[in-house]
């Protein structure tokens, strides 16, 4: 009967102490897991942070670019004004010079005429002097000379005047032409500006995917690790009937406006697309497209945090 007895503690003893060593190995591995817990936690909001900088730089950038397409359009606008103000000066100088060349041959027209009837006069000179006649043929001429000498003065007054408004189109012209140039440089300038925003731009697009990619990583990973601590048959601590029930109808209330908030957000970004203007880019649309991505994570996660919490993690 004692033997019996002592069988019976023996066995007891065992199976206590076996119980004791799964407890004890059941509790340090719920304190590994609780720990990469938090530190999947303290990761993924890090890379959320991240995230959002990364998203903020990309939204600076591209209202950046979006300022640099409007300075290169008003450049453009003033260069086709001045290229317009330049061509109209050209033609202006043109005409004036049509004007000057048919008072050149206003003027040598008269100077011929002038030159015949100095020559007429001299003959009726030399015949009145021959015929001893009355010099009335002389005062016509005289009149006639002096009239031809009036033309001409008024000639040579509208030629000065057509020289000094030639010399004021040219003048004109040249402003217009060291204007076009100053705006030409002002568009190289501007559009490199543009492009060097375009490739930060795609930089810190670059950086985000990454970012992205880290967070799907330690999503996986909290992912794994939850299934890690369904497959070992830990079971959560338990709460009280009427607060658990508390706590999931907030948690799905919570849910329920995490995913009515996207929907309504989402058109947001694609109303900023028109205003983007140029076709070139089309950067803004890029940089608002990264949004409902960021925000359906940010649902996932809060959906699990509070799976851990009704759980009784953390």
């Amino acid at each position: 009967m004692e033997a019996i007895g002592f069988v019976v503690a023996v066995v007891v003893g065992a199976i206590g102490l076996a119980g004791w060593l799964s407890r004890n190995r059941l509790a340090q591995a719920n304190e590994n897991l609780e720990r990469a817990l938090e530190a999947a936690r303290a990761e993924v909001a890090e890379a959320r942070r991240e995230a959002e900088a990364r998203a903020q730089a990309a939204r600076e950038r591209a209202e950046e670019l979006q300022e640099s397409r409007v300075r290169l359009q008003e450049a453009r606008r003033r260069l086709h004004e001045a290229q317009e103000e330049a061509r109209k000066a050209r033609e202006i100088g043109q005409a004036r010079l049509e004007e000057l060349r048919l008072f050149d041959e206003q003027v040598a027209r008269l100077r011929d005429e002038n030159a015949r009837l100095e020559e007429e006069l001299r003959r009726l000179r030399e015949a009145s002097f021959q015929a001893r006649r009355p010099a009335d043929p002389e005062a016509f001429v005289d009149a006639r000379l002096r009239e031809m000498a009036r033309k001409v003065e008024e000639a040579e007054r509208i030629r000065a005047e057509a020289e000094t408004t030639v010399a004021l189109a040219r003048r004109q012209a040249a402003e217009a032409r060291k204007k076009a140039e100053a705006l030409e440089e002002e568009l190289k300038r501007v559009r490199g500006r543009a492009e060097a925003n375009h490739r930060v731009y795609l930089v810190a697009k670059g950086e985000a995917d990454v970012w992205k990619t880290k967070y799907a990583t330690l999503e996986a990973k909290w992912n794994e690790l939850w299934r890690e601590l369904e497959g070992i048959g830990w079971k959560p601590r338990q709460a009280e009937e009427g607060e658990a029930e508390a706590t999931a109808e907030r948690a799905r209330k919570r849910r329920s406006r995490r995913r009515r908030k996207p929907a309504q957000d989402a058109p947001a970004p694609a109303a900023v697309a028109p205003e983007a203007g140029t076709p070139a880019g089309e950067l803004p649309v890029e940089a608002a497209e990264e949004a409902p991505p960021a925000a359906s994570a940010e649902t996932e996660s809060y959906a699990e945090e509070e799976r851990a919490k009704i759980a009784g993690i953390g």
